[in-house]
């Protein structure tokens, strides 16, 4: 694979050497203009601009520094792989603990922001008494507000 990561110049000039470790490229290509010639499997080519040559992985620089510092975050290396996000939770376990979690369940389906924070609201048993009728009336909230949404934009 030729990964082509393209953006701000000032940004990726710092992280090369990291970006490429991350992306498993062999050698790095900065390039502007014209594409480059005789690119080989395992480049990681810089640009300005997207580079328009077929079987590229074209990643927005702002994209791949985010991705690469948010894998660094999870302490994951080559030899310790990450856990899957499915299996973590930051702040409790009250989604882990279902048998499957909002999120996989309304990104499966399609939703949009309003249904999924509802499924969130009414599928978390999180806290005391108070705290449960408090996600419930955040769920009525959303849901009045995906009322008027739909009754003024459709």
């Amino acid at each position: 694979m030729i990964v082509n990561i393209y953006g701000s110049c000032n940004r990726w000039v710092f992280a090369q050497d990291r970006l490429k470790e991350y992306y498993g490229c062999k050698r790095v290509v900065e390039w502007d203009y014209p594409p480059p010639n005789g690119l080989q499997d395992g480049d990681l080519v810089l640009s300005l601009e997207p580079l328009e040559i077929d079987g590229l992985h074209q990643i927005k620089i702002v994209d791949a520094l985010t991705s690469m510092n948010a894998l660094a975050a999870t302490g994951a290396t080559a030899d310790k792989p990450q856990t899957p996000a499915t299996e973590q939770q930051v702040g409790g376990s009250h989604y882990t603990t279902m048998k499957i979690q909002p999120l996989e369940y309304c990104m499966a389906n399609e939703m949009n922001a309003c249904q999924t924070k509802i499924i969130k609201y009414v599928s978390r048993r999180k806290g005391d008494k108070t705290k449960q009728l408090e996600d419930l009336d955040k769920a009525i909230h959303v849901l009045q507000y995906y009322k008027e949404w739909i009754a003024q934009n459709d």
